[in-house]
């Protein structure tokens, strides 16, 4: 019975710090609520109140965040979350272990996904790549192709973006884009096109952003359509990849 008492104590603590993480976590800029809780976080909360080992968790924790395509720097925000929900100093071996086990899932699932699984475009490390690759060819001098991205104003960067809204937004990018040979990927509230300067490239475009606009029904800011040229050198090519990655137009 006492044990059994002993056991129930720490569980309602695990059930109250994982809320208080999970609140934390949302308010470092968590983008899908719905994907937070994971069976690692769950190992995380049983070793924190066991007053176990944190580290082996924190990897393990690193690799499940990004199998599910989360990047870095949300995964290190989330760790910070846990150890001021637990009032605790932020362990740095935990920290680097949570790195280790990203980078390391990150290398074994990347090379092989081309595409996101929501949408159906282009991952955002794929399309990062043809950048990469086309910014070297003698071609890239020519600026005959360019980079738009829609930033869509009205989803917050995302967070307003259902799984259903994803999935029609990458049937309409995908049907329009198709006929243009452009290739697209979401990243986060934007979607980044890498298209040819011709008039059909542009047409195709606009109407994305207009079919992509009709999905909103609510009141809120419009699509914003930026236009990037096309990287030549490798300095160039890392500031348009850093910009893109990091790009803010919520």
């Amino acid at each position: 019975m006492k044990d059994q008492r002993a056991h129930l104590k720490i569980e309602s603590r695990s059930l109250q710090l994982r809320g208080r993480w999970r609140q934390r976590s949302e308010q470092a800029g968590w983008l899908f609520p719905g994907d937070w809780l994971v069976p690692e976080v769950e190992d995380m909360l049983k070793a924190q109140a066991e007053g176990g080992e944190l580290q082996m968790s924190a990897k393990n924790l690193g690799a499940s965040r990004a199998y599910h395509g989360v990047g870095v720097r949300e995964t290190m925000q989330d760790l910070s979350a846990f150890f001021e929900a637990a009032g605790v100093p932020a362990d740095d071996g935990s920290m680097r272990d949570l790195v280790e086990g990203w980078a390391q899932e990150n290398e074994r699932v990347e090379p092989f996904s081309c595409t996101d699984v929501y949408t159906g475009l282009a991952t955002m490390a794929h399309f990062e790549r043809l950048i990469h690759e086309m910014s070297l060819r003698p071609s890239a001098r020519g600026r005959s192709h360019t980079i738009a991205s829609l930033h869509l104003g009205w989803s917050e960067g995302g967070k307003l973006l259902s799984w259903e809204t994803l999935a029609e937004m990458g049937q309409i990018c995908r049907g329009e884009l198709a006929a243009v040979e452009a290739t697209a990927a979401y990243h986060r509230g934007s979607i980044h096109t890498m298209l040819t300067r011709k008039r059909e490239s542009y047409e195709a475009l606009f109407r994305c952003l207009q079919l992509i606009d009709g999905l909103h029904q609510g009141v809120g800011r419009r699509t914003l359509v930026e236009f990037l040229d096309f990287p030549t050198s490798p300095a160039e090519c890392d500031r348009v990849i850093s910009g893109l990655r990091f790009s803010q137009h919520d």
